[in-house]
């Protein structure tokens, strides 16, 4: 009577293939998570140097409807940048330019620097620089001389692998 006492098992838990196809797919969602994460961060600190940038102009643009029209000097800058509000880490570059020739012949602007100018505008047929190393020479290649009153913010936002992308912002 050996034959009816064999009953069916039945079983309990998961394969291992199961569970190998569980943690492959848990993997590649934690792969993709970390990849997208540091260039979500760049995009919003470059958003934030934007803002900052649209600040700075926006207290040179303030500074000189209240001083009868005359642009900002460099001895302006504690002002402007008392002014201009810029977000913690953000702050004005020590000199306000006034030609394009004073751009490139000055300091270079430090990553988290905005650099002020007058007398110049943005040139649109200009193409922004991209580098680890920004000179002055690159900012003073995307702006053209212009009217005393124009102004432009001068800055750098991050790029891909470890690099920094010129931009110049118009009043």
């Amino acid at each position: 009577k050996m034959v009816g006492n064999f009953k069916s098992k039945r079983q309990e838990g998961f394969t291992i293939i199961e569970v190998l196809i569980v943690l492959a797919i848990a993997g590649l969602i934690m792969l993709i998570v970390f990849l997208a994460v540091p260039a979500l961060q760049r995009t919003s600190r470059n958003t934030t140097k934007r803002s900052d940038a649209s600040k700075a102009l926006g207290a040179v643009g303030e500074f000189t409807s209240n001083n009868n029209g005359n642009v900002p000097a460099t001895a302006d800058i504690a002002t402007l940048q008392a002014s201009a509000n810029l977000s913690s880490g953000t702050t004005l570059s020590a000199n306000i330019y006034k030609t394009q020739a004073t751009i490139g012949s000055g300091t270079v602007v430090g990553n988290n620097e905005i650099m002020i100018a007058t007398g110049v505008s943005c040139d649109s047929s200009a193409s922004n620089t991209t580098a680890t190393t920004l000179t002055a020479a690159n900012y003073s290649a995307i702006v053209k001389d212009s009217t005393t009153r124009a102004s432009v913010a001068l800055f750098s936002v991050e790029a891909a692998g470890g690099k920094w992308t010129t931009q110049c912002l118009g009043s």
